[in-house]
């Protein structure tokens, strides 16, 4: 399923206990593994994890089970920083979630982000996005190229309709979010109703 339109000014913002489909950034993806380790003392991965437990085992509002969206571009990422490729693999396929559709980055989704997020993209825009976000100058081809694939995992969640995409870099990604208005969702503990046992009050 997809959508082509140019974008809107109003945001769409479900509250999350009616989230049906969430899309993971990687960053989400890090944190929860982290937590999974034994000897986790990262409070904000544990945040994390009990976010994405909690959706997984617990369905909408309307009584629906919670689908996953994972970007190969992630994926991608996450090999980047493994010396065990193999182990990656193993790591991610025993998230502890029960519906998780990885999206491949394809043409009908490049044509999806290029058609509606022109405001953003081309080597000056991205220049002065990154600028506005407090990088240096001569940083600047490394971030273009970060904000590019955040960008992608953005278009991503867009084209497949996702209510939200989780993730915990408040510094670049929610502000991508906002500049191209898709509901991002920075998934840390003030932003969410929790106690000990159960994250929805």
């Amino acid at each position: 399923c997809g959508r082509y339109f140019n974008l809107v000014t109003i945001m769409r913002k479900l509250p999350y206990s009616q989230w049906e489909h969430i899309f993971l950034d990687t960053s989400i993806l890090f944190c929860y593994l982290q937590a999974s380790r034994e000897n986790n003392v990262d409070a904000e991965c544990t945040v994390v994890k009990k976010v994405i437990d909690a959706l997984n085992f617990n369905t909408s509002t309307n009584k629906r089970k919670r689908n996953f969206y994972v970007s190969a571009i992630s994926i991608a990422e996450m090999f980047d920083k493994s010396t065990d490729v193999k182990k990656t693999e193993t790591i991610v396929s025993k998230m502890n979630i029960s519906t998780m559709t990885y999206v491949s980055f394809d043409t009908d989704i490049a044509e999806h982000m290029t058609s509606n997020y022109h405001a953003v993209l081309g080597t000056t825009k991205l220049n002065k996005l990154a600028i506005e976000m407090g990088f240096p100058q001569h940083d600047l081809k490394m971030v273009r190229e970060w904000i590019t694939k955040d960008l992608m995992i953005l278009a991503s969640a867009d084209y497949m309709m996702c209510d939200t995409i989780l993730t915990v870099d408040d510094n670049t990604f929610i502000p991508l979010c906002e500049k191209v208005d898709f509901f991002g969702c920075s998934c840390k503990k003030p932003k969410f109703n929790s106690n000990d046992k159960y994250i929805f009050e």
